[in-house]
């Protein structure tokens, strides 16, 4: 478990050091990371153990629209499956829900890069999650804006 923790906290190390040095080898945030991994640019992706928020896809019943949405499990169960369709009014209807985890992990695996789940008991991983919303990654070459 020691030896996780060492290489867990270097990891974490290693994104400072290159949010620090050379930010455009570096994303954090959903959408940003999320964003580089479907165009291949993530080479390791570090993941917080400590993140509950799930991806939802949402289907209108009316017109076939479909919504994809990130939410926390209050959000989730507030909505009780269901939303509002903004193309036609009608109902929408949750079709599909994975934990934020598993989808970045297999959106990582279809282009290579290497997974890393970091542990909320050191404080590297507590600042993964509580300053970096849980979600960062280390590109494989500096990435264009």
């Amino acid at each position: 478990k020691n030896v996780e923790f060492v290489k867990e906290k270097r990891l974490v190390q290693d994104f400072l050091s290159m949010l620090a040095k050379n930010p455009n080898h570096v994303t954090y945030g959903e959408k940003e990371v999320r964003d580089k991994l479907e165009k291949g640019l993530v080479k390791t992706l570090l993941i917080s153990a400590g993140i509950e928020k799930y991806r939802v896809k949402f289907k209108c019943q009316g017109c076939g629209a479909e919504k994809e949405l990130t939410l926390v499990k209050e959000e989730m169960l507030a909505k009780g499956g269901k939303e509002t369709c903004e193309k036609c009014g009608g109902l929408m209807y949750e079709e599909e829900l994975r934990s934020i985890v598993d989808e970045l992990a297999a959106l990582a695996e279809k282009t290579n890069a290497q997974v890393e789940v970091i542990s909320t008991e050191t404080d590297e991983g507590k600042m993964l999650l509580g300053s970096f919303g849980g979600i960062v990654a280390l590109l494989r070459y500096a990435a264009q804006e």
